[in-house]
């Protein structure tokens, strides 16, 4: 079977560089680095690096005019790493070839990419524009057929019945431009409204980018703009660990201060040198031990269903794939080639999808933000000016609330309902992002208690920022 989709004729054109290994071991080292570098493959330059040594030695002890005794073991040295060169080459030529045909795949990949691109900015579609001008009103076809080389409006028109034939004035040939009709505005439908119009493969997505948390539908929607496997695959499993981390984040808040010691849950354990994926699965399993008791707590009891430690079925299995595609991905054991790369994105995409369903019991728990406050006369009540963190879009909507209590400001909060928020401070928080300059949402990552600061990254971008308010808050937490 052959390596690769290209004929014979690449194959032995982009072979000829075998022939470098050809020369005692004067210029193999410049095969393998001509390889690595064109299939950016780093192995490969530094074999070709060790196998300029020999050579390198040779020239050496000619300058210097070493004594024999030196010299020629340098030549035998170049001699059989020139042989093993040659070996080398053709154990490693159907690997390259590969790797040439993935790198031209990727490119003509970017390019259709960048067409569509293009296309969708200035509304040009190939297809459609080669069909509209290859279509000609039925009417000016069968004049210009008639008579090809005359108007049609420049000839009279005669009767066909016996008399004198009179000149007809000539007809004005017009062309007529259809309107579209005017559409009333239709006023937006609700969730409940929308979903049954829409196939059930895509009342998941459509739930997730209008209804579920920002934290966890933004970065799952963004998933369909990646075109290339690659980015899509490493994207997917950031994607993953943010669920984890959104759920570690919602269950410690939701811990009652008396419970805290029951799910043996310390701060500094899991933040010490930077949490992983599996500890944010441990978080989650020790607080849903505690939620089975919390009967008027119907988030939490959500969580507790959710039986993440459970490993044959359900969510539990299908995080615990995740996690071990991203340790594999991060310790260099996952999908090189690039098909398997599509692949495993494929069977990823499929997973996420599995487990975001379900946390749908979120759509009745929204995320507000306080952003202004106002007290009543009576002083028994609060208007408050917050931002509904639920879509995948960033603008999120307002919304007035009249609460029986002040918030601070510029929290984000859980609704558990009956006038029941709860606070995420200082597990996910809201701050202005030093590289992209606009605000995103945080979660912690790791906490140097030395220095007295924490190091959060986003969710939207997985950018990282140090908060000091941050370290002190957990550290109150903690004791």
């Amino acid at each position: 079977m052959s390596v690769t989709s290209k004929g014979r004729r690449w194959k032995i054109l982009h072979s000829l560089w075998i022939g470098w290994t050809f020369t005692f071991g004067l210029l193999n080292w410049i095969a393998f680095l001509y390889i690595g570098f064109r299939a950016t493959q780093r192995k490969w330059v530094i074999w070709g690096v060790l196998y300029a040594v020999p050579l390198i030695l040779v020239i050496f002890f000619l300058a210097i005019s070493a004594p024999a005794s030196l010299g020629a073991p340098a030549l035998l040295l170049m001699f059989i790493t020139g042989i093993g060169s040659i070996v080398h080459a053709f154990f490693v030529r159907k690997e390259y070839l590969r790797h040439l045909e993935d790198s031209w795949k990727r490119k003509v990949e970017r390019d259709e990419a960048w067409e569509r691109q293009f296309g969708m900015e200035h509304g040009v579609d190939s297809e459609e524009s080669t069909s509209s001008q290859s279509i000609v009103p039925a009417d000016t076809a069968t004049s210009s057929a008639s008579t090809p080389q005359t108007k049609q409006s420049d000839m009279p028109l005669q009767r066909t019945t016996p008399g004198p034939s009179v000149p007809t004035p000539p007809k004005p040939s017009t062309v007529r431009t259809e309107r579209p009709p005017k559409q009333r505005p239709i006023a937006p439908a609700s969730v409940d409204q929308v979903l049954p119009q829409i196939s059930s493969g895509d009342q998941l997505e459509y739930q997730i980018s209008s209804s579920y948390p920002f934290p966890l539908a933004f970065g799952f929607r963004s998933l369909t703009s990646i075109v290339d496997a690659r980015d899509l695959y490493r994207e997917q499993l950031r994607v993953a660990e943010n669920m984890l981390a959104f759920l570690a984040s919602v269950s410690l808040p939701l811990l009652r201060n008396q419970d805290r010691d029951k799910a043996e849950i310390d701060p500094a354990q899991y933040w010490l040198s930077g949490i992983s994926p599996g500890d944010w699965k441990d978080i989650i399993g020790r607080c849903s031990k505690v939620f089975a008791a919390y009967e008027d707590n119907p988030l939490a009891l959500a969580v507790s269903r959710l039986s993440i430690r459970s490993e044959k079925k359900g969510f539990g299995k299908e995080v615990s794939t995740l996690i071990r595609a991203k340790n594999d991905y991060k310790h260099d054991r996952g999908p090189v080639i690039l098909e398997d790369i599509a692949d495993a994105a494929r069977e990823t995409q499929e997973t996420l999808k599995r487990c975001m369903e379900p946390l749908a019991f979120f759509v009745d728990h929204p995320i507000r933000q306080v952003e202004d406050l106002k007290m009543s006369r009576s002083g028994d009540e609060y208007l408050l000016k917050c931002l509904r963190y639920t879509g995948d879009h960033p603008s999120f909507p307002q919304e007035d609330v009249v609460f029986h209590r002040g918030l601070p400001e510029g929290d984000l909060y859980l609704d558990l309902g009956d006038q029941s928020w709860v606070s995420l401070y200082p597990f996910i928080v809201t701050m202005n992002c030093a590289h992209c300059k606009v605000k995103e949402t945080y979660f912690i990552d790791m906490w140097d208690q030395r220095r007295g600061t924490a190091r959060m990254k986003s969710f939207e971008r997985g950018h990282t920022m140090s908060s000091p308010e941050v370290s002190d808050a957990l550290a109150r937490w903690r004791g």
